[in-house]
């Protein structure tokens, strides 16, 4: 459905009219423009002219060179509203919903009513819940169900989800689920499990709200609360089959304990058996407590970091077996039977693609031409009094001098301790005292703490794994300065 795009450039908007196509072995959509419009005087002229046309008064100026009608004119976001408010009818989502939970009536709507606007929202124009208003008065829902568009407020869509309890949640779930199987006939011997989650800007003061925790955030917001969903598609059709969401603090593997018990439980009440299900997920659920409690077929990724495993790295890939995927394209993999893996025996399949070698490789590359770049930076000021790295290496040595004092304070006092256990034992009394050992005071090695600050200024964080062939090489010369020069170990690079 084509559609009109606004992309701003500089600060000023520009339109073009796109429209979505599918392309690619996986068939993913993509955006592709049948015309560029440009700015919005121009847009505007391209709708009145198309206005005109499409009413028979041909172009905006008339024959006796009166002035043009002035027109103007209001968008509407319409067919992905009005699409998914259909297809909620359809499915039964507001009928579900007002049987499920307590009757109440909001400004003269069923509770289903406004909660299934507010699921639009949130899937056609994700945001807060007051963003709702704006966004439902610039869609055309308003026209369609009869309703004044200032009608409903935030504070209504709060009213609608107060007092759902979680047994209600669950019912209303296990139903859409029923009526989805009804609808497609989806197979459910064949599914898989993902984890995520999502943020929040929740108060940290605010204890009224238990389910959300920090924890590690795949957004790279681990200061922010958070709450997790573990979800269950199927194979056939990617359509949400059971989920649950969680505390952002609970790790993968403690979930997956806990939910498979819970899909095993959903599996039979849908008429399922669980020995006749296949479950995949990824490595992070791994464990052999949580592999002995599924009674399920199961597919998962495993990691090969374990030194039990180097014997698989010297498998060649001319020994791999071309693979043809079901979803297009082809894949190069090994099979190994009677692999044990997290104390459980099974299938191991190894393969190879030949596109995360390309990125990997493209990104070491990068890598490569970065670390070269910083190491020239630190050769560069390497000797000079005032650089950065000096500043560290005087850092450090304060540092460690402080340390020392620290020490040095701890012995004086051992000292004094033992040397009141020698008085006592002396002049013959009982103490249940004991003479303590000194300290060690650790010995300050300046070229030592200068290499390893060269090492973390050339490497990075990030790049640290480059260390295992980069070497880098310090030096003094005859005038007392440094001179710094790497290797790389070509066969450790490409091993």
């Amino acid at each position: 459905m084509a559609r009109i795009r606004e992309k701003i450039v500089k600060g000023i908007p520009y339109y073009s009219i796109v429209t979505s196509v599918r392309v690619g072995p996986n068939r993913a959509p993509r955006e592709k423009t049948l015309e560029y419009i440009g700015s919005f005087d121009r847009l505007k002229d391209y709708v009145l002219n198309a206005y005109s046309e499409k009413n028979g008064q041909g172009s905006q100026q008339t024959e006796d060179n009166t002035p043009p009608i002035h027109r103007t004119f209001k968008s509407y976001a319409h067919g992905a509203c009005y699409a998914m408010y259909r297809m909620g009818h359809y499915l039964g989502v507001e009928k579900v919903f007002n049987e499920e939970f307590r009757k109440k009536t909001i400004k003269g709507l069923t509770r289903g009513e406004v909660l299934l606007l507010s699921m639009i929202h949130r899937a056609v124009d994700p945001g807060s819940m007051s963003d709702f208003v704006d966004w439902f008065k610039q869609s055309s829902l308003p026209h369609h169900l009869g309703l004044d568009s200032d009608l409903l407020t935030p504070q209504d869509i709060w009213e609608a989800m107060d007092g759902i309890s979680e047994q209600e949640i669950e019912r209303v779930q296990e139903r859409f689920v029923t009526r989805l199987r009804e609808l497609y006939s989806t197979d459910l011997s064949a599914l898989h499990l993902d984890y995520t989650n999502y943020y929040t800007f929740i108060d940290s003061q605010n204890d009224r709200c238990t389910i959300c925790r920090r924890g590690h955030n795949k957004q790279k917001r681990d200061d922010l609360r958070q709450f997790s969903l573990a979800l269950i598609t199927s194979q056939d059709m990617p359509l949400p089959m059971i989920w649950e969401i969680y505390e952002g603090n609970r790790n993968d593997k403690t979930e997956f304990d806990l939910f498979t018990d819970r899909v095993e439980a959903a599996l039979k009440r849908l008429g399922c058996h669980p020995e006749d299900t296949t479950l995949a997920f990824d490595g992070g659920s791994n464990s052999q407590e949580n592999f002995s409690k599924l009674h399920c077929h199961f597919v998962c990724a495993h990691t090969m970091k374990s030194q039990e495993y180097d014997s698989l790295y010297d498998i060649g890939l001319d020994q791999y077996e071309k693979v043809e995927l079901t979803g297009g394209g082809s894949r190069q993999a090994y099979r190994i039977d009677h692999l044990s893996f997290s104390g459980v025996e099974g299938t191991g399949i190894l393969t190879f693609s030949e596109a995360l070698k390309e990125g990997q490789m493209e990104q070491l590359e990068k890598d490569k031409a970065k670390f070269a770049k910083r190491f020239q930076e630190v050769k560069d000021r390497l000797n000079h009094p005032r650089s950065g790295i000096c500043q560290k290496l005087a850092k450090a040595k304060l540092e460690y001098y402080g340390i020392v004092q620290k020490i040095q304070a701890e012995n004086d006092d051992i000292l004094k301790h033992n040397a009141e256990v020698e008085a006592a034992k002396k002049a013959g009394m009982k103490t249940g005292k004991r003479i303590r050992k000194l300290k060690p005071v650790p010995e300050w090695n300046e070229d030592q703490e200068l290499q390893e600050i060269v090492r973390k200024e050339c490497f990075g964080e990030d790049r640290n794994y480059l260390s295992t062939f980069i070497q880098i090489q310090m030096e003094k010369n005859s005038d007392g300065r440094w001179e710094l020069n790497n290797h790389t170990d070509k066969e450790k690079e490409n091993a």
